[in-house]
């Protein structure tokens, strides 16, 4: 049996071959620790630091705290990360159906977000709904 297969049967998730690009394997790291974070419920840029399973939140290096709606909501934009979602969905995925919701509660809570994000990091893309752009300046 080849010695990668078995690396693979070890636990390995990639291998590179001699000779090989520095840039490419640059890439390779990168595109591995993206996909662990993303596994983890971490969320990590220049400016944005979020651990959903912990409930870990910081801007700047400095810790955060958000309420359940503001970390549910903030949870749903960053897992969608440059898609549009709708007033519609994002009302579904913090409210889950039967509660009575006052037609103001998204726009408080993306509000809120947002003071405390900073007013850049999710955007508005009037008539469609919200999208998190995060760091993007």
């Amino acid at each position: 049996m080849p010695r990668f297969v078995s690396s693979f049967r070890a636990g390995a998730c990639d291998y590179v071959k001699k000779p090989f690009s520095l840039m490419v394997l640059r890439e390779r790291i990168a595109a591995l620790l993206e996909r662990g974070e993303k596994r983890s419920g971490l969320y990590v840029d220049r400016r944005y630091r979020f651990d959903f399973a912990s409930l870990d939140f910081s801007v700047d290096g400095k810790k955060m705290y958000l309420g359940s709606t503001e970390s549910k909501l903030l949870a749903v934009l960053v897992k969608n990360a440059g898609n549009v979602l709708s007033r519609a969905a994002l009302t579904d995925a913090l409210w889950e159906g039967g509660e009575e919701l006052n037609e103001n509660a998204l726009s408080v809570a993306i509000s809120r977000l947002r003071g405390r994000l900073g007013e850049k990091s999710i955007s508005t893309i009037y008539g469609l709904g919200y999208m998190w752009v995060g760091d993007r300046e």
